[in-house]
């Protein structure tokens, strides 16, 4: 034999042993297990694929495939990678594989958006068929909006608490700030008209830590005329009613002020349950005061007396 013709024939031997070889390593196609054909996944659900593939072929390269479409784009038969792309790893049981995909959780993402979607196993053997790789069926899942979270039932209002019986006047504690409207309804020695409204801030402090009591009253006239003559004088309580006599300097004398007694009587009108204590909430009453003759430098002022009612409301 020639040495041409010897090289030729060892060339056909060695080639029939390769295909011989590679008929030996042809792989199985991979078996789909999960998920199963038409599940149903809601969105933001991280999902996991599993195949069964041969374990004695070790030249293999399994690959998911998800699509949009279940339209074949390759010449081995495979569906797009347009949705995920990504290798398998075998698990804990030799023959069966396992995909998961990273999850992403923004909007856009595939996992969080509904949709019908489409998986194969593409594995690349090199010793496998005519086209060089195997696949396995086109299965389709999908992936449906995420379920409302039910609506948390609104708490039972509250009842309503029964309104408080209204107590007699006489037990209203008198205390805080009033708003206070008073009338000029007499005045003597004194230049000011009958009739004429002024406005001031009454604050009443009880002597008794709760209950009606005997009350320190304070007060300043807003008036432009009265503006620096304030009072603080004790009343005493008799049921619903409030008296109490003090010294008071409203009155003036060319720029002089005069002091002279001032009487106080007041009346609790109304009452409120305010802050779970029974309370006045309006009052009614008079007051008078009365100056001697006196006098101011080259001026002499006769004596003088003013009567003045007033109505009064308790501030919110």
């Amino acid at each position: 034999m020639s040495r041409l013709r010897w090289l030729l024939t060892a060339a056909v031997a060695v080639a029939l042993v390769a295909a011989g070889g590679a008929s030996s390593l042809v792989s199985q196609v991979p078996t789909l297990l999960s998920p199963p054909a038409g599940a149903t996944f809601a969105a933001g659900t991280r999902i996991a694929f599993q195949i069964r593939g041969d374990v004695y072929s070790t030249e293999r390269y399994l690959w998911l495939h998800v699509s949009r479409s279940p339209a074949i784009v390759e010449t081995c038969g495979v569906i797009d990678d347009d949705v995920e792309l990504e290798p398998f790893a075998r698990t804990a049981d030799p023959a069966v594989f396992e995909a998961r995909p990273a999850f992403f959780d923004f909007p856009g993402f595939w996992m969080n958006t509904p949709g019908t979607y489409y998986w194969q196993v593409h594995q690349i053997e090199f010793a496998g068929g005519a086209d060089g790789c195997l696949e396995s069926e086109v299965r389709s899942f999908q992936i449906v909006p995420k379920a409302a979270p039910a609506p948390t039932p609104k708490p039972a209002p509250s009842p309503t608490p029964k309104p408080k019986a209204p107590l007699p006047l006489a037990k209203a504690r008198l205390q805080g700030t009033f708003d206070v409207k008073t009338r000029v309804r007499a005045a003597t020695g004194i230049d000011t008209d009958a009739g004429s409204i002024d406005t001031g801030t009454w604050g009443f402090k009880p002597f008794a830590k709760s209950g009606p009591s005997d009350v320190r009253l304070t007060f300043a006239y807003r008036g432009a005329s009265f503006d620096r003559h304030r009072l603080t004088v004790r009343l005493q309580r008799n049921g619903a009613s409030y008296t109490g006599k003090g010294t008071a300097t409203f009155l003036e004398c060319s720029l002089k002020d005069v002091a002279g007694p001032v009487t106080f009587s007041l009346r609790v009108t109304k009452g409120a349950w305010i802050g779970g204590a029974w309370r006045a909430k309006r009052i009614t009453g008079t007051y008078v005061h009365s100056t001697r003759s006196t006098t101011s430098g080259i001026y002499r002022c006769p004596a003088a007396k003013l009567k003045v009612s007033l109505t009064g409301s308790l501030e919110s």
